[in-house]
């Protein structure tokens, strides 16, 4: 059985969620009980965000979606997307975060003096080397992740306070892997942000995350289509998005994201078959000729996963709602976004970083409130 790791306590409010019976959701008044129904999403890196149409579609065809586990990437989209952020807005994301550079561990190029510029291209690589007693260290992976823990932390805001996922908008799950162990490890409470980061933290490309003692990589090694953790969740109704190409069909990498996309497939084929077999709904979008590293076709991998949606639309219309019963479901999922109202901006700038110029550079001031993707456009400039 898989198990539960906590994560650390972030700072407090409780939002309540509405009781759900095992396999039934709760009916309102007149209302006939209906299936609860999970998707499960897998991982793929940039493939991932086609995970994005999926949801859309589901939500253009009224089908409800009552809880979510995600993998890696699937992680992301589905834990933001538990967390009360709707398809317009992750599809806003996708258009105008710069993912790539926050694989990259590295600032987009446009906000880069000049002098910077000549470095990226003096030095074929952006390795850090550390020294110890016992000599020099070389670092365990290729980038650590900081730039894309930090923007998690800001794009999870809405969800400060609640370190028990059943408590989210949706209940949720994010799986990674014990990187001693190669334990499947499911995180169900915790910071939100952290789960997600652990979750995609694709071993080689990424640091491990750690977590109570314990170091964390993608959940992809051990459990790529949390099939059978959306049915922990209780789920009558498992819908499955499975991001993975036909063992034949596969060509040969051309590239190092290439050789890590492969190696994990291969780890997690068998246990994506067992979980496709034990689906209800498995939705296969398009995305072959892609790789995990290709998050310039962003846009294009949502309509993919729209596509994929619409072509098990008979299937799907089965579980729709009837207006008034949408409308309620969508009351439910979509709180309001909480306020968090700015005190105090501290800026404590580095040596050889004048204070007054970074100041100018931050337009969060205090007296609003604060907007997460403002102050991530500004720190991406600093």
């Amino acid at each position: 059985m898989p198990r539960s790791v906590p994560l650390r306590r972030t700072l407090g409010f409780l939002i309540a969620l509405g009781a759900l019976t095992p396999s039934l959701v709760a009916a309102e008044p007149g209302e006939d009980a209906r299936p609860k129904v999970c998707v499960a999403l897998s991982g793929g890196g940039a493939l991932g965000l086609a995970h994005v149409g999926v949801l859309r579609e589901l939500e253009a065809m009224q089908v409800p979606v009552d809880c979510i586990a995600g993998t890696s990437m699937g992680a992301i989209v589905g834990g933001l997307y538990a967390a009360g952020y709707s398809p317009a807005e992750l599809e806003e994301l996708v258009a105008t975060l710069d993912w790539t550079s926050l694989i990259r561990d590295r600032p987009d190029r446009r906000h880069l003096p000049y002098r910077r510029k000549v470095d990226d291209l003096n030095y074929l690589t952006h390795w850090e080397l550390g020294v110890s007693k016992q000599g020099i260290r070389l670092p365990d992976a290729l980038v650590s992740g900081h730039r894309l823990g930090a923007e998690l932390q800001l794009l999870t805001l809405r969800a400060a306070g609640i370190d028990d996922f059943d408590r989210l908008p949706l209940p949720f799950r994010a799986v990674a892997a014990d990187a001693s162990t190669a334990e499947t490890i499911v995180l169900d409470h915790g910071a939100l942000a952290t789960a997600l980061r652990a979750s995609m933290a694709v071993p080689g490309l990424f640091a491990p995350v750690e977590v109570d003692g314990r170091l964390l990589v993608d959940g992809g090694v051990v459990s790529n289509l949390p099939v059978a953790v959306a049915r922990e969740l209780g789920a009558a109704v498992v819908i499955a998005v499975d991001l993975h190409a036909p063992v034949a069909e596969r060509q040969r990498p051309k590239s190092i994201a290439g050789v890590l996309s492969q190696s994990l497939d291969a780890l997690s084929q068998r246990e994506v078959a067992r979980a496709v077999e034990d689906a209800d709904i498995v939705l296969r979008p398009e995305v072959d000729e892609w790789g995990l590293l290709d998050f310039d076709v962003g846009e294009e991998l949502v309509e993919r996963g729209a596509e994929a949606t619409r072509g098990q639309a008979d299937a799907l219309q089965a579980l729709a709602l009837d207006e008034a019963a949408w409308r309620r479901h969508l009351e439910r999922q979509r709180r309001a976004e909480p306020t968090l109202p700015i005190r105090q901006v501290v800026i404590e700038p580095g040596p050889g970083l004048p204070q007054a110029a970074v100041a100018r550079s931050v337009r969060t001031r205090p007296g609003g409130d604060l907007d997460p993707l403002l102050l991530s456009g500004e720190l991406e400039r600093l």
